[in-house]
């Protein structure tokens, strides 16, 4: 190119070229021919306020995103800008993503272009809904009965009262004291009876409360003594006035004496501390007589004579001058000169143990008219040992005849008493085990450490330490005194106890071999020999895959398992019906139907009366007469039943419906719950009624069940695949159903659900605020759930507990169970012979069994529970007497016949006594002669049942004779 040519080009290539680029937008013209540029750029967002771009090349382009195009330029072939739903020229996502433009809800479409029905910037899909029906909040008109900004339908609602209106509505001239909750949901007291509650009357100063006892002081029966107008108790607590003795009577108001005279009552002196009492009569010192002035009342003085005058105020004799009268202080008189002899010692008390010498002559055991101690004292005498007694008045012995008694040659230290036993150690002769010619006696002081009377170094030393054995702390594993170190012996396991001192509880087959050094194949520290072998093979069963059907961990084939139907699977291994729990399947035996509803005679020994404790002002007790129950079901405050034939029936309180039973006559089972109950029918089909704030009495429709469980305010279900349902309030997950495959049984508590899965395990969810959500480890075969507990039932009757135990309620007690139910916050449990144990909460007695009942049936609500009776069998043929009617029941008393006749039948004809003349012996059809020669034919003791011993003594006799006579004649 010649210089100076102008050459429509990129940037770089102008750079590369040598030249110098004049700018973007500018072309150069040859003639009429326009050079043709590269290409165009299009940019996804505009730079420098451009999306098409002339002078990129397609590298640069790529550089900024660009889509290039070759030969094109930006009039002929302009880039399209899409979306653009504000036709500002700006693609939508670049104005998002530089920020011009917000897109709240993140849907890439500028807030500006989105719906906005209230027209404020703001998108519809972002603007508050809380009522999620899809329109803003704020294009509605939607009530906000406290004006709080925040609608109603968007604020949980509280109805204290129940009266359909939200508490937080009805606050305004309704809370007095301020604290949130509406007056008439609070317990509080009116006592001055102007409706207003007293805490308002004192918060407003309509009352005034002096005391601040919290009570209106015109409600106080304190007294106003002085007639002011303020209580006592006021007056003095504000000082308006005094109180001196702290009785709660104004002074002014207590008249009593001022001896003194100085305005204040003589006991608040003395209380105050103003007076002095000093004999305690209640009077001021110094109002009392007082003979010597000295401030100190008579009374108070001292009188050691007792004659009624103070010492003080008079002039006794005081010989020895020590202020005390000689009248009041107690002397003796040993010479009895009527000088008191401690005015007589003055060198007249040799031994200063304040006698008069005269008078202490004894002892004078050397008769010289100086006492003994006197002699002593003045060297008159010797005392070699220092005894007090004159050596010449004292024999004693000496044994080395050396004219000094042995005890002053120990003394003196002439002779060694190494013992200290009084006598001199040549004169006492002993053992010298070490023949140092020191008695072993002598040797021990810190040389016996085991304190056995022997000097250490002629103990034993079996281990040559220089120390006793004894005195060591040496190993004797056996306490056959003999320490291990000294005595050999086998150590197996190298423990570094001998094999001798560990075979206690760890040798079980007794070959004086540790346990733990034997073989054992499964590692579990039982030796093989000591190890179950019930078939004998030789190997433990423990070491070998024998089968067990019922985890009881006895292989089946060392058990006799019963195998009823012989197919080959023993009964306990089966999953059979067992209905009267007798160890046999129902399928191996044929049972009696008296009643032909399909239930087993044995299996339904259920009674004609429900039995109830606990509270009962709502009905919860009510006797429900007519109908024989199938079972019972208690909820919070009332029970619902199921009669043999698949009615409902229900009773107690009703507030939400609970008690009016839908008309069913297929159901099969039910369940309570809170404040609602479900039934299910034979079907698999759940029916449910009352409360339904929550769904709780809506079951799915598609559900069919084979067993339904209530809960405060959810339900769970297991469905007809082994899958557990769930419905009602989710609040803390309790209608979460985590992934448990088959379920066995479903329990629902209050804010928590339990189930028994397929491998008799337990799982739990929902509140865990008190563990009830989680269930321990094992295996069990029932649940039942209350408020925050719940309570299982093992396979060997025990029941374990979990969860809340405020009130005791997973507390159970030991032994084996039948059933189990959780109420509220209590339990109660059946145990096989009908007997009931109940535990936990008993506010309203609901835990307070009664006495001699005996249930088949027992359930728990909230503050009641309930149960039945067991059907009558007195025969024990498993067939209920009231199926028995026909079988005889001659006197009608409702006990049949054949249960009273091995009492009442004393001729033995299979009849009883009370239906018929059992004096007519012979039957002839009165009581003759005949019949009293019977009696005297066989007079004496019965051998056996004799018909003729009428009153059942044992022995034909004169009663027996009388009640003949006495029924004389044709029988009646």
């Amino acid at each position: 190119m010649d210089s100076g040519e102008c050459v429509d080009t990129t940037p770089q290539t102008c750079e590369d070229l040598g030249g110098e680029f004049a700018g973007v937008d500018l072309y150069c013209w040859r003639g009429d021919v326009q050079c043709d540029v590269q290409g165009r750029c299009c940019l996804p967002c505009p730079m420098d306020g451009v999306l098409c771009r002339e002078d990129f090349d397609a590298d640069m382009c790529s550089l900024f995103g660009g889509q290039w195009l070759v030969n094109a330029t930006c009039d002929s072939d302009a880039c399209p800008v899409e979306p653009d739903c504000n036709t500002n020229g700006i693609p939508d996502p670049c104005e998002i993503d530089r920020g011009s433009a917000s897109d709240c809800d993140v849907n890439g479409v500028p807030d500006e272009c989105d719906p906005d029905c209230d027209g404020d910037g703001f998108p519809d899909a972002c603007e508050l809904d809380c009522n999620q029906d899809g329109v803003p909040d704020d294009c509605q008109t939607l009530e906000d009965c406290d004006e709080n900004g925040i609608f109603d339908a968007c604020e949980p609602l509280e109805d204290c009262d129940e009266n359909g209106l939200s508490d937080r509505c009805e606050l305004p001239g309704n809370d007095c004291d301020s604290n949130g909750t509406l007056d008439g949901c609070e317990p509080f007291t009116d006592c001055n009876q102007n409706d207003l509650p007293d805490r308002c009357d004192l918060l407003s100063g309509v009352s005034e409360d002096c005391n601040h006892n919290l009570i209106p002081d015109e409600c106080e029966s304190d007294p106003d003594c002085n007639d002011n107008g303020i209580l006592d108790g006021c007056d003095i607590s504000s000082a308006t006035s005094p109180d001196c003795n702290t009785n709660g009577i104004p002074d002014e108001c207590e008249l009593g004496p001022d001896c003194n005279g100085n305005g204040i009552p003589d006991v608040c002196d003395l209380a105050q501390g103003g007076s002095i009492d000093c004999n305690l009569n209640s009077v001021p010192d110094e109002c009392e007589p007082d003979c010597d002035q000295d401030g100190i009342p008579d009374t108070c003085e001292q009188d050691c004579n007792q004659d009624g005058a103070p010492d003080d105020c008079q002039i006794l004799d005081d010989c020895d001058q020590n202020g005390i009268p000689d009248a009041c202080e107690p002397s003796n008189d040993c010479n009895l000169n009527e000088v008191p002899d401690r005015c007589e010692l003055s060198e007249n008390d040799c031994n200063g143990n304040h006698i008069p010498d005269e008078c202490d002559l004894n002892p004078d055991c050397n008769q010289n008219g100086v006492p003994d101690g006197c002699d002593l004292a003045s060297g008159s005498s010797q005392d070699c040992d220092h005894n007090q007694i004159p050596d010449e008045c004292e024999l004693g012995p000496d044994c080395n005849q050396n004219n000094i008694p042995d005890r002053c040659d120990i003394t003196n230290r002439t002779s060694m008493d190494c013992d200290n036993n009084t006598v001199p150690d040549e004169c006492e002769l002993g053992p010298d085990c070490n023949q140092n010619q020191i008695p072993d006696r002598c040797e021990l002081t810190e040389n016996d450490c085991n304190n056995n009377g022997v000097p250490d170094d002629c103990d034993s030393d079996c281990d040559a330490s220089g120390l006793p054995d004894d005195c060591e702390n040496l190993d004797d594993c056996d306490g056959n005194g003999t320490p291990d170190d000294c005595e050999p012996s086998d150590d197996c396991n190298g423990s570094g106890v001998p094999d001798r001192c560990e075979l206690g509880g760890n040798d079980c087959n007794a070959n004086a071999i540790p346990d733990d050094c034997e073989p054992d194949c499964d590692q579990d520290g039982t030796p093989d020999e000591c190890e179950a072998d019930c078939n004998q093979d030789g190997q433990p069963d423990d070491c070998q895959g024998l089968e067990d059907c019922d985890g009881n961990g006895i292989p089946d084939d060392c058990e006799n398992l019963e195998d009823c139907d012989d197919d080959g699977v023993p009964d306990a291994c089966q999953n059979g019906e067992d209905c009267n729990n007798n160890g046999t399947p129902d399928r191996c035996e044929t049972l009696h139907d008296c009643n032909a509803n399909g239930i087993p005679d044995e299996c339904e020994f259920f009674g004609l009366e429900a039995v109830c404790w606990g509270r009962s002002e709502e009905d919860q007790c009510a006797s429900v007469s007519g109908p024989t129950y199938r079972l019972l079901d208690a909820g919070r405050d009332f029970t619902v039943g199921l009669s043999l034939d698949g009615n409902l029936f229900a009773w107690g309180v009703n507030v939400a419906g609970q008690t009016d039973v839908p008309n069913i006559e297929n159901a099969r089972d039910v369940s309570a719950g809170w404040w609602h109950a479900l039934a299910l029918l034979d079907d698999g089909e759940v029916i449910g009624w009352g409360s339904n704030q929550f769904g709780q009495s809506t079951a799915p429709q598609s559900l069919r069940a084979l067993q339904i469980s209530a809960g405060d305010e959810h339900n769970l279900a297991i469905d007809t695949s082994g899958h557990v349902v769930a419905w009602g309030s989710n609040t803390f997950g309790q209608c979460d159903v985590p992934d448990l495959g088959g379920c066995l049984q479903v329990s629902a508590g209050g804010q928590h659900s339990v189930a028994i899965r397929e491998d008799g395990t337990l799982s739990a969810w929902g509140s865990n605020s008190n563990g009830q959500s989680n269930p321990p480890s094992g295996v069990v075969i029932s649940v039942s759930s209350g408020t925050r507990h719940s309570v299982a039932r093992r396979a060997d009757g025990s029941l374990v507990g979990w969860g809340s135990n405020l009130f005791g309620q997973r507390s159970v007690p030991s032994g084996s169970f039948i059933d189990v139910d959780c109420g509220d916050w209590h339990t109660v449990a059946l145990r096989a012979d009908g007997s009931v144990v109940s535990f936990g909460r008993n506010s309203d007695g609901q835990s307070q069994v009664p006495t001699d009942v005996f249930l088949r049936n027992v359930t728990a609500g909230g503050r009641h529970s309930i149960g039945l009776r067991w059907f009558d069998d007195c025969d024990s043929n498993g067939v209920p007497d009231q199926s028995e009617v026909d079988e005889g029941d001659c006197d009608g008393n409702g006990v049949l016949d054949v249960c009273e006749l091995h009492h009442q039948d004393g001729n033995q004809d299979g009849v009883l006594d009370q239906c018929q003349c059992a004096e007519d012996l012979d039957q002839d059809g009165g009581v003759w002669l005949s019949d009293i020669l019977r009696v005297l034919s066989v007079w004496g003791p019965c051998s056996g049942v004799c018909a003729e011993d009428l009153d059942h003594d044992g022995q034909v006799g004169y009663a027996d004779l009388v009640r003949l006579l006495s029924n004389f004649g044709l029988c009646q």
